[in-house]
């Protein structure tokens, strides 16, 4: 959580949510609840009290701190892995010429800092395994940073990489939105967007 604004609304969040379970969150409680849960996304922490509140088991007691750090983490690594998935359709249904547009910052920054989205598509299997593992924790780290992705940018494929590089910006093709359905619609136009940074190479993040 970042600022007062964010904190006041935890506070008052906090207060509704122990009136439901007729319990007295005083000052010190509601500032150890702040002091656990601080580093994590206001919405993110607000999530796991709706959670909480649906879940036929646990729901029946007023929520520890612990109970929604679970909640917290355990959602970040089922969207981590949703990430994932989406990434590895994409490779075998778009593939790496084509430019990329997965409507998602987290997982462009974690493809980008993993080498870009070519490299990305030519890992061969038997390391598909250990790079998913990289992968989740990257994008977690991310999620907790709370990117923030500029408008207009996406993941560039070999065509424009190659076509950039001999000088033929006319033909550069559009990248393909991918969302939560799989590789769709075109995107906007490429004069309208800007690619992400292809990634470091793999001597630049090994060294």
């Amino acid at each position: 959580m970042r600022g007062e604004d964010e904190l006041r609304t935890f506070i008052a969040e906090l207060g509704r949510l122990a009136e439901v379970y007729r319990q007295d969150a005083s000052e010190g409680v509601v500032a150890l609840y702040a002091e656990v849960l601080g580093e994590y996304p206001l919405e993110e922490v607000l999530q796991a009290m709706r959670h909480h509140l649906r879940d036929p088991e646990r729901g029946q007691f007023f929520p520890k701190p612990a109970d929604l750090v679970r909640v917290i983490e355990g959602e970040a690594e089922t969207r981590a892995l949703r990430a994932w998935t989406r990434a590895e359709l994409a490779v075998w249904d778009v593939g790496q010429y084509q430019s990329v547009d997965f409507q998602d910052p987290a997982l462009h920054r974690v493809i980008v800092d993993m080498g870009g989205w070519p490299e990305f598509c030519a890992w061969p299997d038997q390391e598909r395994p250990y790079r998913r593992k990289e992968f989740v924790s990257r994008y977690r780290a991310f999620l907790s940073a709370r990117v923030t992705l500029e408008k207009g940018k996406y993941l560039p494929g070999l065509h424009e990489a190659e076509n950039r590089y001999h000088g033929h910006s006319a033909f550069i093709p559009e990248p393909v939105v991918i969302d939560e359905r799989g590789a769709g619609k075109k995107a906007l136009p490429v004069q309208e967007k800007r690619a992400l940074p292809p990634g470091p190479s793999e001597e630049e993040r090994e060294g």
